[in-house]
């Protein structure tokens, strides 16, 4: 595909920077309606309970099966979330869901001065993050730790953290663990510590095509055909998770790219959810 938004595409097609290529507002409507013509599908709270059992082990096979080699860096982030690369002193970061490294490596290299704890649901995934170049113990703290379960280790000493990021890692949680998986975090977070979020988004590409396969688990929730999941937010529903949990919106909004099929030429509407949430003083 080609990209004339401004975003690194999930896919690996790598343009400059996110975009509002159209208005969110006015797309909706028109995703709306084609999803209002297809059926419906909702399983029981017990099946997603189990279903939502299973999410670290469906992590574990997909970074088993790739090895590291599915997700690009995600150079954006300096501009998306400049505040990690912009502090005037020594800072700590708090990488949840960090996979094989693709979002804390480039933002080391931007700022010599920041500390990193990284995390993730995958040992394969950790594993391969450590044989990084980059990957020293005196800038970075990686391990596994399921954070819907568990608190966090104690590695990662109390209120130390001066920012988290949290890169398409709640989508991949059933609704009923997110709020779960924010208390466990909260503790670890100094007050003021300013929480960068980006996510899927309600009416995305993705959505429409799961939709369509029939993959709907519940309002919002999809499968995908390896057993990870996809939760897509709309602004409203991302905000209240973080405000029910006692952090304060500082910002919240819609990233809306186009690309273009260059052999069909049909336009291909992407979404995501980007905010920023604040734990107050």
């Amino acid at each position: 595909t080609q990209s004339h938004g401004g975003t690194e595409m999930e896919t690996g097609d790598q343009v400059s920077y996110f975009s509002h290529d159209f208005e969110y507002e006015d797309y909706k409507h028109t995703a709306k309606a084609q999803l209002d013509e297809l059926p419906t599908n909702h399983v029981s709270a017990t099946e997603l309970g189990k279903i939502g059992e299973d999410t670290e082990q469906c992590w574990e096979r997909f970074h088993k099966q790739n090895i590291g080699k599915f997700f690009k860096d995600r150079h954006y982030l300096s501009k998306v979330f400049p505040e990690v690369i912009q502090t005037d002193a020594d800072a700590v970061l708090l990488e949840v869901g960090c996979g094989t490294g693709n979002t804390i490596f480039p933002l080391m290299d931007l700022n010599p001065r920041l500390f990193v704890h990284a995390f993730d649901f995958s040992p394969s995934a950790v594993d391969v993050l450590k044989q990084h170049p980059s990957y020293t113990p005196e800038r970075c703290n990686a391990f596994v730790c399921n954070f819907v379960k568990d608190p966090l280790p104690p590695s990662v000493p109390l209120c130390s953290v001066d920012f988290c990021s949290m890169v398409f890692v709640l989508s991949a949680l059933v609704p009923s663990s997110m709020s779960v998986a924010l208390t466990h975090l909260w503790p670890t977070l100094r007050p003021g510590c300013l929480v960068l979020v980006r996510d899927y988004g309600r009416f995305d590409l993705a959505m429409l095509r799961s939709h369509r396969k029939g993959s709907q688990l519940d309002q919002d929730l999809y499968a995908r055909g390896d057993g990870t999941l996809t939760y897509y937010f709309t602004m409203e529903s991302l905000t209240d998770l973080f405000t029910a949990q006692g952090f304060e919106r500082v910002s919240c909004e819609y990233c809306t790219v186009q690309s273009i099929n260059r052999k069909t030429g049909a336009k291909l509407n992407r979404v995501w959810v980007q905010g920023k949430f604040w734990k107050p003083l």
